[in-house]
Parts: structure tokens; sequence; C-alpha cells
């Protein structure tokens, strides 16, 4: 049902709200839909704005949403209230929406803070340009036209939608316009780039040379005649006032010009060496340029030196302008920044230093202090005038690219290649953690308020708000603590705050902030209604009949509410059931786990006749591998017996292990016997030379306190079964299922179980040591379990015990190196290539990855077995294949984070072999930080099942940082070069 319907602004479109969650929009002349966008319950209210681009929907989840008209894709996150949305508008100029709703509360948001859209994700960096005003992008976009092929065209694009607004006008004949190093004007009505002359793309002149152009920035059309370079242009930069354009060159030039006729204002700069940088001073008067380690000052009207050349140490990266344009701070090369007064020409103070080369230096707005970024990954704020330090430094996990202060100078917000992150200016404490973008960032700034972010990467735009905060830090951290109930203490995590301490700690905070603690009229009803909504969709019926129980009472005339809670009570007591049967179960299994059983006290019962006897149901069976399939046998149960075979992997060794479980189609808690699982038992002697091929299973005859299990093996002849073996679980009181069947002096499967759930505890807890010892003794118990060597490889590198792990290397490559298996041979492989080993080991080993990577593509470990391949690769020596690998294995980032910290550890390491420092320092600083943000902690106290292969990627990490930053490794072996 429809319960509102407006026209969009032209009239051509009408958009409806719907009580399925949709709201669709409809030619208004056909009444044909046109698209759809998904709420996440009943849609109350719709509205487009004033340009027609964009639909605001309210829901009665409490939220209101914006939308892309043209294609459906959400551009804000939810905007919440504590009850439904009854009533949503945009205002007149479309830059904030109004909601009102039934929590009696009305409120206005600011999209410019709060919208997040997606652009082009063809935009590099360095090739793109985002609008003061946030709303436009300069984007090379690639496309493709029949007679030219693809291609790469520089293109107008809306920041929210990523629509194409409109090409730039090159002025070429037949080839696309390409802009290099776009730059709008500060009232963005201009735009200007570099571009190729056609005669530099089709080889009739210097392919080097190159042209400022500039452009309307509303219609993409070129203004006044293009400025000739006859090299690369290395910097575009308009004035303050948007008259004239500066751009810089690789031959040594610098020329300005007027933004709209393209004249010279005075004749080019010609400067000792390449021209890398060019800025304006903010009072429009100077133009600083930087060419290797000498900074020129001169008018930015006449071209005149203000003052003579400032010379530095080294090469000079960037320089900045102080606001009151008397000053000018450099980054340079050696590490160093120096603070310039521009009236003598001389040094204001010592410079900073850092342990790296400093990529970027700016002031802040008062001119009272600098901030530095460098490529020592920190970043830092110094006194200005003395050039000591205001914070420590900033750390990040890349480089520190740039800075820029808030408006008001309180906040300094850092950039590297793809996370941003504030600090507090004064202290130099983080203010947010760091925030991951889609991509390369081209631009991060403040809004001119300084109540939010923007960011624009590769990817994505974003507009982050930055609510204003009156409370003091005491305050804020006791708020935390009351939420989450625990406290952060240092060197120890996270610990739970005592209950009474959370009840002073409320009581203190109510007091001073009456207002936070006190509801408004209907938000308890909404909040659990909200929440109610989540757990039922979750299928928490405990917490949602919680929720609904507290609704009922606010709400007792409300019959579909009653119904509602009713439902989900059956579904909570059907679940509870679920639950008591499972741990009924389980207490079972525990029991009778490790119980030891003679064979001679086992009751054994002579069967004799045909094979579809009255004591037993038979089904037809055929071994596939190790596991036997059976069809289904005429009362409907499906069987399967699963194998683990001992010796030279045939059914003919003297013990083996099987599961059986029974399915049909009626509930399994309804059966009497849901499962069998019969384990490690002797075989009696087979009469036939031949592997017997099993033939049939039957069971059926149960027992006062158990069952029969009988399996035959060998052929029938005349319908009777030869080498039948007749087992038979014993009276043992309380017994459902059966337990293990062993001899006195056998070794037994549940020994080994047991050693394996304590080896798992104790690893998770990061007891290596015990774990080691648990899963040693597992191994002797069943040596032919890969699963166990598994564990055991990892352990004894965490734990440091190198000549143990090389023992159990060799045990590996002796037991496994034929297995034809593809995850047992990539777990093995992986397990020998923990560490640098050399010879025939290496051989062995590197054959076992190429078996597990030649499996099929489609199957489900494929990209763990990619990883096996390209680590044994870089243990080779081959470390352009072993990059190779490595991508293959980062193009399925993010599907197993424990995978990608090892893929970025050989990646960075082949790097680095390969002599391409920036890539590796790149790839380990990648890996570095999702480790630090995704994997588990040990000081949390549980890492999990995963814990063999975050050992394995630790372990490489280590081995990363000793090859690349010189940094102490566990263990110090390196792999060969070839």
């Amino acid at each position: 049902m429809s319960n509102q319907g407006v026209f969009s602004p032209d009239s051509r479109d009408v958009a409806a709200a719907y009580d399925d969650g949709t709201a669709r929009i409809f030619y208004a002349a056909t009444g044909k839909s046109i698209r759809s966008v998904q709420s996440r319950d009943r849609v109350t209210c719709v509205s487009f704005s004033p340009d027609g681009r964009y639909l605001l929907t309210g829901s009665e989840d409490s939220t209101a949403r914006v939308w892309d008209a043209s294609s459906g894709a959400p551009l804000t996150p939810w905007l919440k209230h504590n009850g439904p949305v009854s009533q949503a508008v945009f205002d007149p100029d479309g830059r904030r929406v109004a909601t009102a709703s039934a929590d009696r509360s009305f409120r206005v948001w600011d999209l410019t803070e709060c919208m997040t859209s997606k652009t082009p994700r063809f935009m590099s960096i360095g090739e793109s340009a985002l609008s003061p005003d946030f709303r436009r992008i300069v984007a090379s976009k690639e496309v493709s036209e029949e007679g030219i092929g693809r291609f790469s065209r520089t293109v107008m694009c809306d920041a929210a939608t990523g629509e194409t607004l409109f090409p730039f006008d090159c002025g070429t004949n037949h080839l696309p316009c390409f802009l290099r190093k776009p730059v709008f004007s500060r009232d963005g009505r201009l735009v200007a780039a570099a571009t190729k002359p056609d005669g530099a793309i089709n080889g009739t002149i210097d392919g080097r040379i190159m042209q400022l152009q500039v452009w309307d920035a509303a219609t993409g059309r070129a203004i006044g005649q293009p400025v000739g370079h006859e090299d690369e242009i290395t910097r575009i930069e308009f004035s303050p006032d948007g008259r004239l354009v500066a751009s810089a060159s690789r031959n040594r030039t610098v020329k300005v010009s007027e933004a709209t006729s393209g004249q010279l204002v005075f004749p080019p700069l010609l400067h000792q060496a390449q021209v890398q940088y060019a800025t304006f001073s903010p009072d429009r008067r100077l133009l600083a340029t930087v060419a290797f380690d000498e900074i020129r000052v001169c008018s930015a009207t006449t071209g005149q030196p203000a003052l003579p050349p400032l010379k530095e140490d080294s090469t000079v990266w960037k320089v900045a302008f102080s606001p009151d344009s008397r000053q000018l701070v450099s980054a340079n090369n050696d590490g160093t920044a120096r603070v310039w007064d521009l009236a003598s020409g001389k040094p204001a103070a010592p410079p900073v230093r850092h342990d790296k080369f400093v990529l970027s230096s700016v002031f802040s707005p008062d001119g009272r202090q600098i901030a530095t970024c460098s490529a020592d990954k920190t970043a830092r704020i110094w006194d200005a005038a003395t050039c000591q330090p205001v914070t420590p430094g900033l750390r990040h996990a890349q480089e520190a690219r740039w800075a820029t202060f808030s408006p008001d100078g309180h906040r300094l917000l850092t950039v590297t290649w793809d996370q941003v992150q504030l600090w507090d200016a004064s202290t130099g404490e983080p203010i947010t953690p760091p925030l991951k973008q889609d991509g390369p960032i081209f631009h991060a700034s403040f809004n001119p308020n300084g109540a939010g972010l923007i960011v624009a990467a590769s990817e994505q735009v974003r507009f982050i708000r930055l609510p204003k905060e009156e409370r003091p830090i005491q305050d804020l951290t006791l708020i935390a603590q009351l939420l989450s109930a625990h406290r952060l203490q240092p060197g120890l995590g996270l610990r739970p705050v005592e209950s009474s301490e959370l009840e002073t700690t409320w009581q203190t905070l109510h007091e001073k902030y009456p207002a936070e603690f006190t509801s408004v009229p209907n938000s308890d009803f909404a909040w659990h209604e909200h929440e109610a909504v989540i757990c039922e969709r979750d299928r928490q019926w405990f917490a949602a009949l919680v929720h609904l129980e507290k609704m009922s009472a606010a709400s007792p005339a409300d019959d579909r509410l009653r119904e509602r809670r009713d439902k989900v009570r059956a579904l909570l007591k059907q679940y509870e059931a679920g639950m008591e049967s499972f741990r009924e179960r389980r207490r079972e299994n525990r029991r009778l786990a490790g119980v030891k059983i003679d064979p001679t006290r086992i009751p054994t019962t002579t069967v004799s006749g045909k094979v579809r006897g009255t004591n037993f149901v038979c089904a037809k069976a055929t071994l596939y591998e190790r596991s036997l399939f059976l069809a289904p046998a005429e009362d409907g149960f499906d069987l399967r017996i699963s194998f683990n075979l001992e010796g030279a992997g045939t059914l003919s060794g003297r013990t083996f292990t099987a599961s059986v479980s029974a399915l049909s189609d009626t509930p399994m808690y309804s059966r009497d016997v849901p499962e069998i699982i019969v384990s490690y038992y002797q075989v009696p002697r087979m009469r036939s030379t031949a592997d017997p091929t099993p033939k049939d299973i039957g069971y059926r005859k149960t027992y006062r306190t158990g069952f029969a299990v009988y399996l035959q093996f060998g052929q029938i002849a005349d319908g009777q079964v030869t080498g039948r073996i007749d087992l038979r679980l014993p009276d043992v009181e309380g017994s459902s299922i059966a337990g293990v069947f062993t001899a006195q002096d056998d070794r037994t499967r549940a020994e080994a179980d047991l050693l394996n759930s304590r080896g798992n505890g104790s690893a998770s807890l990061g007891r290596w040591t015990e774990a080691a010892e648990n899963f040693a003794k597992a191994v002797e118990l069943q040596p032919t379990n890969h699963a166990f060597y598994h564990a055991l490889a990892p352990l004894l590198v965490q734990s440091g015990d190198v000549e143990g792990y090389r023992r159990v290397r060799q045990l590996i490559l002796t037991r496994f190196s034929g297995s034809n298996d593809p995850v047992v041979a990539e777990r093995m492989a992986k397990d020998c290539l923990i560490l640098p080993l050399a010879g025939t080991e290496l051989d062995t080993a590197s054959r076992m990855a190429d078996t597990a990577v030649a499996a099929a593509t489609n199957h489900w470990a494929i990209t763990w077995f990619q990883f096996a391949k390209g680590l044994a690769e870089y243990r080779q020596g081959r470390f352009v294949g072993a990059v190779e690998w490595m991508q293959k294995v980062l193009a399925k980032a993010g599907e197993q984070p424990v995978r990608d910290v090892q893929a970025y550890m050989v990646l960075a390491m082949a790097e680095h072999q390969s002599k391409h420092t920036d890539e590796a320092r790149t790839a380990l600083a990648k890996g570095v930080e999702i480790a630090e943000t995704k994997l588990p902690k040990l000081a949390n106290g549980d890492l999990g099942g995963g814990w063999n292969d975050w050992i394995i990627a630790h372990t490489l990490m280590r081995e990363a940082k000793a090859l690349i930053e010189g940094q102490p490794a566990a263990i110090s072996d390196q792999p060969k070069q070839k």
C-alpha cells in the first residue's frame, strides 16, 4: 500500500512511499516504474530535492536517508531519530534536510557534513581535483570509441553521483582531451591544467612539450590562449584572487600568466635546475619557487626578486607562506624544515629535524606553529618562533604525506596514502583512529567552519561530521566506561568495571548532565521497537522478547504487538528445546570420551543368513576416495562412512577409523539412534589377498542401553556375506551412543582427540610450549594425521625451538611429500616454508606447493594454494614470481585478513629483494596495518581457532621487518638470492 506520493520539481516523475519498505519512482505520464530504493522498514514519507537529483525517505524504523534519484544509490548514512519519522523535506537550496519524528523531535541535517557519495572508479591520484564547494570533481575517465579504441578522457563529474557533467575542450582536432595536474581557482569558477598539444601526442613535435590551459568550470570551454612549456609541467597554482596562474616546468622555468587571457605577466623566470614547486603568498604580492636546493621569492606582478635566493643544504620539496606572508617554511630532503624570515632573508630559528626526509610543512592559521610530515611515518607540531616541539611525534602506519590545521588551529588533520587522522594540536593526542578510505587520497580538508572533514579518494568523497565537544575528557572517559562497563588500563587492555562503581558513575554524570539522562516522551518505546527489529532479524529471540514485553506493557491494547510477542515466545521455546537436546548430546559425548572398553567383554552374537535379513537394513555402497556413500535403504536412511586409513592407505590394514552417521527425512531427535560413531578397532583377518571392497552396511537392532553395528567386507556369494565384522555396544550404563573400542594396549584415537583439544586451547591463549607438548604427543599417537603436524610446526617456531621445528619439518617432508590431496600438500608445504630452508628440502616443499596450486581453479582453498606457491617462489629466490603470486592472492584481499598479512609480508620481502624499496615499504605498511587492526590480539586473551596462521603471519612479519627496516628478528635466516 502506498502511503504518500510527490511530484518531482519538473513534474516528469512521481515518487511514492510503500509499506513493504520501498520508495518507488514512476514516469508521471505513463505510470511505468523507473527504479526503487529499499529502506529497512515501512516508508512513511518521500521528498525530492529542489533540483530533482536526490530523493529523501523517512521510515518507521526511526531513520531517514538521502538517495540518488537517477541510480537509487544511498548518499548518506541512516539519519536516526528515537521514533518513526513522520515527515522529511529538503530546504530550498538542497543543502539541508529537516526531519520530524514520533518521538516529538525535529532535526535539521547538513548534507555537506553527512553525505557520503560514490565517485567514479576511474579517478587516479595526481589527475583529479575537487572544487572548493565540494560538488564537482575533475577526473580522468576511461572510455572506448569506435576507430580510436580505449583511451582516457578528462571530464567534470558530479561529486555526489559520479555522473559525467561534460568533457573539457582542448581544441584538438581528433584526439581526446586529457588533463594533468588539474586545479580549481579559489572561487571555483576556473580550472587550470596541463595538456599536450596535438603534435606532442601524434609525434610530430617533441613529446615532452606541454601547455597550460584554463577552462570555464561551468561549461568546460577553454578560456584564453594556452601557455606553452618545453618540458613537463610540474606545478600549477592560481593566485588567491584567481587572476593569475603560475606554472612551473622541468625545463627550469616558471611562467605567470593572466587566467582569462593566457598572456604572460612578465618574462619567464629562469632557474639553475628543474622547478618542482611554486606558490603565491596569501596577500597575493609574492611568488615563491623551488629548484633543487634553492628557494626564490619574487614579486608576483613584476617577477623582480624580493630578496636574494635562500639556500638549503639539500633538495627542497615544498614551501609554504605564513598567513601574514612574512615568513616561509621549507620541507627538505635531509629531514629538516626551516622557517625563513622574508624581511631579512635569514632563518628565523634553527631547523626542525625528522629521521627521514620531510614531505611537507604548513603554518597554523595564526602563524604561531608549523606542522611537518615526514617519510619516517611521523608528523609533528613545532613552535614557529623557536622551532621547539609542541607535541611528540604523531605516529602513523604509513608515510605522513601532508597535514592541514583546522580553521581555529586547535586540531590537525594528517594524510597518508589512504588514511586520514585527526589530532589535538596542543597535546598531540589522537582525536580519531586512522580513517581508512577506499583508495589513494587526493584531497583532504576541513570545511569552512571546521565542523567536518572533506576527504576525496580515488573511489569516494566522504563528508565526515565533527560535532563540537564541550565536555571535559574526564567526563567523556566516564561516559565510555558507563556505556561499555569496561575501562582501558595501560598494558592490560580492557578490564571490567565493578557494578557499584558503575552506579556511582551514573549518579555523577546524571547530576552533571541531567538533560542527557532524561528521555523524551515515547523515546523508550521507539528504542525498544528499534532493538526488537534488529534482534528478530538476527534470530536473538530472548533479547527480542525482552523488548517486546516492554512494548506490550506500554501498549497493552495493541493486538498486532501481542501477536508478534507470542510468535517470538514460541520461537524462543523451540530454540531452547533444540539447545537442550544439543547440550544433552554434548554432555553424553564428553562422558564417554576416552572410555576404554575391553573387547573381550563385548558380547557377540553370530548372525548368519541372507544379506537382506531381518536383523539389519542393507544399502548398496560404493567407495569414493576415503568415504563410503550409501544410497537410501527402504526405510529412508542416508548413510555415510568416512575412513581414516592407516599404513599404505588401503583397507587391508590391521586398523582403521570409521564414523557412521544416519539421517532420515524425519527430525533427528525423533529417532532412537540418530548417530553412530565407531572408532579405532581391530579388523579380523581377511582371507582375500585383494583389498576387500565394502559392499554393504546395516544396523537396526536396538538393545536396552545401546545398539549393534554390522560392517560387512568381502564378496557376496549366493546371498551370503563373507568376512563380516559383527560389533555391538556393550551394556554401558546410561550410554546412548557408541564409545571408543580398543584393545587394552592400543593408543586410542580418543587420547589424540583429547590432546588436540588441549593443544588448541593452550595455543589460543598463547601458551606455546604447553600446546607444542600436547601436539607432539598427538603426533606420536597418530603419525599419519597431517593436522597435528600443521599445528606443531608453527608452535615450535613461535616457542623458539628451531631445532625441534627442523626435525618436524623433516618428518613432514618424509611422510607427506607424496600426498595428492591439495589441502594436505598446501598445509604441509607452508609449514615447511615458515622459516628459510635449502637444498633437497626446499625442492621437496616446492613440489608440494606445485601439487596444491595444480588443483581446480574453483577449489574453495585455491587462494591459499596460490599463497603457498608464492612463498615457495620467494624461498627459492624467484622474487619476480613471488610478487606475481602474491598479487593474485591479494586480488581477494579482505576475505581472510590473516592471509592478507602473510601475503603482504612475502610481497614486501620480494619487492625489497628486487630493489623496489618504495613498493616494499608500502606493502609492509599495509600488512602491518591489517595485523594491528583486524587480527586478534594476544593481550586480549584469545586468538581463536586460526592461531596457527596467526603465528605464521607474525613470523613472516618479523622476517620482513628485519629485512626491510633492520629490526631484530627471532630467526635471522634469509632466503638465498639468484
